[in-house]
């Protein structure tokens, strides 16, 4: 009777081990879905370009500010679980990732000096530095961000914005 005991407990720990992969795997799949189509209906709604201002980190994420040239939009903003974006005032923030010192493209967004977002509604985000340019696919996963975070990154770009105006 203790070998059975002790099967049938086994039994139901590997059927619970399972059952929580299979939810935990439906779970990221479902996750992935809804970031998806987030990211598809902004690249339908917005884009901007325009000249980099500042790219602050925060939480180990990069944003990078961006004094608006040409934009879809006047004022938009969509902060969620899965994407980040704010363009007002002539100013447009956004999570370009991680940052990884050791990637050179991860280096060389977060030190270009200009930058297009959806160009076209092209899904692309074109940096643009020293005359090279990276095309990456247009990615506004906001990382570690917290609201908090690409809202003071805003204002700061906002007012360093009308600094550089007044001079």
């Amino acid at each position: 009777m203790g070998k059975i005991k002790t099967i049938l407990t086994i039994i139901a720990y590997v059927a619970a081990c399972c059952l929580l992969f299979f939810l935990s795997f439906h779970d990221m799949q479902r996750d992935k879905q809804e970031s998806r189509k987030e990211l598809d209906a902004l690249g339908q709604t917005v884009y901007f370009e325009g000249t980099v201002i500042a790219s602050p980190v925060y939480n180990n994420t990069i944003l990078l500010c961006v004094a608006v040239d040409t934009s879809s939009v006047d004022s938009f903003y969509h902060f969620s679980r899965h994407c980040a974006v704010k363009v007002q005032d002539g100013v447009a923030v956004f999570p370009i990732g991680l940052i990884d010192r050791n990637d050179s493209s991860d280096v060389f967004k977060s030190h270009a000096g200009k930058v297009a977002v959806n160009k076209d509604y092209s899904r692309k985000t074109l940096f643009f530095r020293d005359g090279d340019t990276l095309v990456e696919e247009l990615s506004l996963w906001k990382g570690k961000i917290e609201e908090i975070h690409l809202l003071m990154a805003w204002e700061n770009a906002k007012d360093t914005l009308k600094k550089n105006l007044n001079n």
